[in-house]
């Protein structure tokens, strides 16, 4: 049972990867799974606005 719930989590993700990436299935297996869940999981809001103004920040204090 464990197996085939990690079978179908696998699936999902390369159903996810082809939808939302526009990726192909040969794409999908020959790229690293992690690269692919950090991209899956990035966020507008992760990115910096003005990242030489957070580094003046930080090197003011």
């Amino acid at each position: 049972m464990q197996y085939e719930n990690q079978l179908t989590d696998l699936l999902l993700f390369e159903k996810d990867c082809l939808i939302n990436l526009g990726m192909s299935l040969n794409e999908i297996e020959n790229t690293s799974f992690y690269d692919l869940i950090e991209v899956l999981n990035s966020k507008k809001e992760d990115k910096l606005d003005d990242p030489l103004a957070l580094f003046n920040s930080v090197n003011r204090r």
